[in-house]
């Protein structure tokens, strides 16, 4: 009786410490996205492509560090691989918020926070459009990432970030 109440009680510690190879990580109770990419770019040459992105705003380098805001965003669900019935209503909404860029020995890491949803405009009779919400209500349950954001919407947003901080002349390497 014993053994069964001990599997019962670890068999969910178990379940949510599933390996998680998603860019999605949560600090302080926030969603974010983070990503390292090799690159032969200068810091230079990383700033002024990404300074010609549509989809970023407010782009400055300070130091070693390139800062940036995502402006409405749309995820590309279809592009990921997604069919729109599969994924939730969310994934429709455009995308906003910061980037932060850190370079280092021919590599730079990307973070992506403060991820806010905005109403798209053929919805807006539904709500507000300038109600931005956080992406972290609906991606994360009890202080983490839920199964079905990591397998579904997070798929399209890990797509359409990157592709956002992407530079073409990259390659990945998590090792920071």
């Amino acid at each position: 009786m014993k053994n069964i109440l001990l599997l019962l009680l670890i068999s969910p510690i178990i379940c949510l410490s599933q390996v998680d190879d998603s860019n999605f990580i949560v600090e302080n109770g926030e969603l974010k996205w983070q990503k390292v990419y090799e690159t032969s770019k200068t810091i230079d040459e990383l700033f002024i492509s990404l300074k010609t992105k549509k989809e970023l705003s407010s782009v400055e380098m300070i130091g070693n560090v390139i800062l940036g805001d995502i402006v409405g965003v749309t995820v590309d669900r279809k592009a990921a691989g997604l069919k729109s019935g599969n994924t939730a209503v969310y994934t429709g909404m455009d995308v906003y918020g910061s980037l932060k860029i850190e370079f280092k020995d021919n590599r730079y890491r990307a973070t992506i926070f403060n991820i806010r949803l905005a109403m798209p405009n053929y919805l807006e009779a539904l709500g507000n459009r300038n109600d931005l919400e956080s992406l972290s209500t609906y991606a994360l349950k009890r202080g983490g990432i839920t199964q079905r954001f990591i397998d579904r919407e997070g798929v399209a947003y890990d797509y359409t970030f990157n592709r956002i901080v992407e530079d073409k002349d990259t390659s990945k390497d998590d090792n920071w």
